[in-house]
């Protein structure tokens, strides 16, 4: 975990949004997905969000399970997505780091046990209860891919609540199990936009200290801050040539964002 992840993807979903509404006439709000309403497995798979008619489509054929690998624990698809809006969808990059041009289909593999495990109430309730926002993000985080504690890498890669569904939905050989590829699956908005509500949901509790409660350190997992220093409110943060620059102070209050959530948690 570093102590800027949450800022930045607070940035970067709000950018988001500014962009569909000026350059692609889309008129609503940037929405989220709660996945705390879709636990245990049997819901999971049966969510609205995977819906082929008014969700973002399902999953992919099996990729058989190559037991060489360190693969999601329980994952059922892996190939090209076979229904729904992203049916033929071209994503141009990955896997992993590679900046080389390299079409190829939107693949999911969802892991609906995995998720569930990782992505309940209790779950929730456990990062809510943190004190301050460095237990906050780590508790939210977790350690190691597979480790008892992700949110983040539920859905995703490392997190806790922000893990548990980016490889729910990416498992092994989806997209959204890739870190450097993940914004490529249009679910990876959705499950940012919540774990960002997550996030103001607890800033709420206490704003009068959390709008300015940072901490974490610069480097991935170096918890010591042996490899780098402790984020500040001053912390840069960047999306790169998209030419969107902030410090983290100017992202601890959505309000300065102009957005704001219907419900909170």
């Amino acid at each position: 975990m570093k102590g800027h992840f949450l800022p930045w993807h607070r940035l970067i979903t709000s950018y988001h949004e500014k962009i569909l509404r000026e350059e692609c006439e889309y008129h609503d709000a940037q929405p989220y997905w709660d996945w705390t309403l879709d636990t245990p497995a049997s819901k999971f798979v049966q969510s609205p969000i995977f819906d082929a008619t008014y969700g973002f489509g399902g999953n992919g054929p099996l990729v058989p399970v190559n037991t060489s690998n360190n693969e999601v624990p329980g994952r059922t698809g892996g190939g090209c997505v076979q229904d729904g809006p992203f049916v033929n969808m071209t994503v141009h990059l990955g896997p992993a780091a590679s900046l080389a041009r390299n079409d190829q289909c939107l693949r999911r593999d969802l892991a609906p046990d995995y998720a569930a495990t990782y992505l309940g109430k209790d779950k929730l309730d456990t990062v809510m209860a943190q004190a301050d926002y460095g237990w906050f993000a780590r508790t939210m985080e977790g350690g190691p891919a597979w480790d008892d504690s992700q949110i983040h890498a539920g859905g995703q890669y490392v997190f806790y609540l922000a893990g548990s569904s980016r490889f729910g939905v990416g498992g092994t050989y989806g997209q959204m199990g890739d870190p450097f590829t993940s914004p490529a699956d249009p679910i990876f908005w959705l499950h940012h936009a919540n774990l960002d509500r997550v996030w103001w949901s607890w800033q709420a509790r206490d704003p009068g200290n959390r709008l300015r409660d940072i901490s974490g350190p610069m480097v991935l997992q170096d918890w010591d801050n042996a490899q780098g220093g402790n984020v500040t409110l001053d912390f840069p943060l960047s999306l790169g040539y998209n030419g969107w620059d902030a410090n983290i102070s100017d992202v601890m209050d959505i309000g300065s964002l102009c957005y704001s959530y219907d419900e909170l948690y």
